[in-house]
Parts: C-alpha cells; sequence; structure tokens
C-alpha cells in the first residue's frame, strides 16, 4: 500500500542510515503522490548533496503536499543553497502566484532556520511582514496573518543567532504590536495594516522568544465585530379579508 510505503521511507531516514539514501531517492518520482511526499519528508533527516539536487527539483512537483513536504525538508536541513528557491517562494504572490500560501507559511519558517540568513532572504521576509506583496484585482494586500507572524518568527529565530538581524525582527514585533485606531478600524482599506487582536499577540510572544524569555501561553485573544446595517422599510401587513 503507497501509506504504508510512504510510513517506511520515513521511518528509514529517522533511523539515519545513509544507505537509505539512494532507496528513499528512487521514490521521489514515484506514480503516487502520497510516496512522493514521504520520501521529500524522509529526506528532511539526510544531509546529503543528492538530497538537496531532488528537493530542489522535487519543490515544483504537481502535487501541492508534495510540495509543502519538500519545503519543510529544506527547513530542517537549513541549507543556504536552499535561499535561492524560498526566496522565489515567498515572492509568489502575483497574480498567478505559483505556490500556495501556506508553501508561503512553510518557506517564511525554512527561511527562519537557513544559517546563515543572507540579506536577499531577511529583506523578504521584513517585506512578507510588514507590506502588501499579495495581488488583487483590488489593489496589493498584506499576506494572512499566518503567513505575517511566520515571517515575524523567521526574523525572531534568525536574529537569536545573529545580531544583523534583530533590528529587523523589532521592526515587525513594533508594527504588528500597535494598537490600531478605530478610524483605521472601521476605514481601514486592503493595503492598511491592521494588525488583528491574534497578530499583536503573536507579536507578544515573538518578541519574548526574541528576549530568550518563557512564552506565556494566553486564551486566544477576542475582538468585538463590526456589523454594517441600515433600517430596513417596515412593511405593512395586508389586511385581513372580511368574510
Amino acid at each position: 500500500r503507497p501509506e504504508n510505503l510512504a510510513a517506511a521511507l520515513r521511518a528509514l531516514a529517522r533511523l539515519g542510515y545513509k544507505e537509505s539514501v539512494p532507496l528513499i531517492l528512487g521514490y521521489s518520482d514515484h506514480a503516487a503522490a502520497i510516496v512522493r511526499e514521504g520520501a521529500a519528508m524522509a529526506m528532511g533527516n539526510l544531509d546529503d548533496a543528492a538530497v538537496d539536487e531532488v528537493l530542489l527539483k522535487r519543490v515544483r512537483d504537481e502535487s501541492q503536499p508534495v510540495r509543502y513536504a519538500v519545503i519543510v525538508s529544506m527547513g530542517r536541513l537549513g541549507k543556504t543553497v536552499f535561499s535561492p528557491t524560498l526566496l522565489a517562494i515567498l515572492m509568489s504572490t502575483g497574480q498567478s502566484p505559483e505556490f500556495t500560501s501556506d508553501q508561503r507559511a512553510a518557506a517564511c519558517w525554512a527561511a527562519g532556520r537557513t544559517v546563515p540568513l543572507d540579506r536577499a532572504l531577511a529583506d523578504r521576509l521584513l517585506a512578507q511582514a510588514t507590506t502588501p506583496v499579495v495581488w488583487t484585482p483590488m489593489g496589493m494586500v498584506f499576506e494572512p496573518d499566518y503567513i505575517l507572524a511566520s515571517a515575524n518568527w523567521a526574523l525572531c529565530e534568525a536574529a537569536r543567532r545573529d545580531a544583523r538581524w534583530r533590528p529587523y525582527a523589532e521592526n515587525v514585533i513594533a508594527r504588528h504590536s500597535r494598537e490600531p485606531t478605530k478610524e483605521e478600524m472601521y476605514m481601514g482599506g486592503p493595503g492598511v495594516l491592521v494588525p488583528s487582536a491574534e497578530l499583536r499577540d503573536a507579536a507578544r510572544q515573538a518578541q519574548g522568544f526574541l528576549d530568550g524569555k518563557e512564552v506565556e501561553a494566553r486564551e486566544r485573544p477576542t475582538r468585538s465585530m463590526r456589523l454594517l446595517y441600515r433600517p430596513s422599510r417596515r412593511v405593512e401587513e395586508p389586511a385581513a379579508a372580511t368574510p
């Protein structure tokens, strides 16, 4: 069964057998997508130049789950050879994006684990988190909150290893922590960053992580909803017919 084969490939890689590399790579182009996905996930445990080459090829697999698994494995390996590809994924926000939003979120995570993080990738993470980069017919808009937060955390992770990126992380945290005004809450347009309660709390956690503190878990923040309505015209009930 393909499911069992995929699980076996992941298990082999977890055991760290160097001899399993050719076997796992051989399944990277299997007819069943779930097997290719299992092989892609397994490669994240295999530090080998041949693995790098296959990951770079399979990142454009026809199966979206396989692509996602490839990006995660790139992050687990954390090699700079993947930096140009991760940058291309993050920049895939145009009219016909090649990669999905979930894949861009995974690319943020992978970028944060890349050692060392190069400036082009750091600059893109900053842009991803603070500027409208997603094309829509109505104009450029911001990424969804989970990508904004993922880019923030990636910069914080890089900053903990390399102080050069701390100003980047602090810049994002400051923007995501800002309490929006009432005018912004009601009148903000698609190209305006209005930090949600969830995004502000993610920034609070990121600040704690950046400072090396234990992050305090809290209940998911709530926010009030503004419902637009107008009085409806009253419709008179028809008079009852007389017998």
